[in-house]
């Protein structure tokens, strides 16, 4: 069920009104697969890291995550620095410092809302639900996802994608 809704939610967007090369439509699925893989990957590895080790807690090990990716981050963010720095657009005469004040308080605050809080309870779940559950759920990242996509373009889902969107959750439902 979940398959079918995530294939009906693409397929406006990949088969009818789609402006890709069928190469470039081959890639992003296969892109699309690699992360559903490596979030269900983490998904099972970490709860099993969690049960093993009941001594770290899920708000400790949150932290740690978060104080690794920050500094993966500002590993990768100084190379593109030095290698390709047109690519990070600071030296936009357009950017004031005003908006990179701005864009590195979002950041912050996406860091800290999103990533912290959203893998601390992710964490805490995984220590109470099944993996089964559990994987099942990571599919309602791209529910959201959709959601925020209509928030910002201010437009309802098409028929096709209420319906790929109606079947996921009922995929879920079944799940438990």
């Amino acid at each position: 069920l979940i398959l079918l809704g995530i294939t009906l939610i693409n397929y406006e967007g990949l088969c009818v009104s789609s402006e890709l090369t069928p190469s470039e439509i081959v890639f992003g699925l296969l892109y699309v697969f690699l992360a559903i893989g490596l979030w269900a990957w983490y998904a099972v590895h970490n709860g099993r890291f969690l049960k093993k080790n009941p001594n770290i807690s899920p708000s400790n090990w949150s932290c740690l995550i978060g104080v690794f990716s920050f500094f993966l981050s500002v590993i990768i963010f100084s190379y593109i620095s030095l290698s390709n720095p047109s690519m990070l657009h600071l030296s936009n005469p357009a950017l004031s410092a005003n908006d990179f004040t701005t864009y590195l308080l979002v950041c912050l605050i996406l860091g800290v809302g999103g990533s912290f809080c959203s893998v601390y309870f992710f964490n805490k779940a995984s220590l109470i639900l099944p993996m089964s559950v559990l994987g099942q759920l990571v599919v309602l990242e791209v529910i959201f996802g959709l959601l925020y996509i209509y928030l910002i373009k201010k437009e309802f889902p098409s028929t096709f994608e209420v319906s790929g969107i109606l079947l996921v959750l009922l995929g879920i439902a079944v799940s438990f």
